[in-house]
């Protein structure tokens, strides 16, 4: 059967990532950000920068968060096999965007993907993106994410949704 529920704790996970990815980011960039900042793109030089700002107390609330997610799924997977979820908010913006335009306004591309996509690389959990239909010609995605050490289970949902859709998305690039 078919049954919503909610894993506790993922709507912290894009932060988490954040408290976590940032500071190590600006480690393995900071002899480029002291030595040659304008090499750098904007983005990338200001993503730095707040990664090197960062303070031990962050990264301890990243891994607190961290593990309260990786209980949320064991909590969740108690109660289903399956957690299926879309992987974008809406149909992909074009690479010169790289914003969503949402019902709350307009959003940088990488903040609900990484909202959406964060919790299972959080939780250490497999998930598997793939396409399930188009909206104004755009390719759209669900997430397929199963317990630890169930990659096969969502290696088959997969493998039975594309054969669902008869083929239409499997062994295509994106484009």
């Amino acid at each position: 059967g078919v049954k919503e529920i909610e894993v506790d704790a993922v709507e912290d996970g894009g932060h988490a990532i954040a408290l976590l990815l940032l500071p190590h980011t600006a480690k393995l960039l900071r002899e480029d950000l002291e030595k040659r900042p304008d090499e750098l793109q904007p983005e990338t030089r200001n993503v730095v920068m707040m990664g090197a700002a960062m303070q031990d107390s962050d990264i301890e609330q990243g891994r607190a968060v961290k593990d309260a997610i990786t209980i949320g799924w064991e909590k969740a997977f108690a109660e289903v096999d399956v957690v299926v979820t879309p992987s974008t908010p809406a149909p992909p913006p074009l690479v010169s965007e790289q914003t969503y335009q949402l019902r709350g306004g307009v959003t940088n591309a990488d903040i609900p993907n990484i909202a959406l996509n964060g919790p299972m690389n959080l939780g250490g959990v497999p998930s598997l993106s793939l396409p399930c239909g188009k909206v104004d010609g755009l390719s759209v995605n669900v997430s397929l994410t199963a317990a630890k050490g169930r990659d096969a289970t969502v290696l088959s949902l997969g493998e039975a949704l594309e054969a669902a859709f008869d083929g239409e998305f499997a062994h295509r690039i994106a484009g």
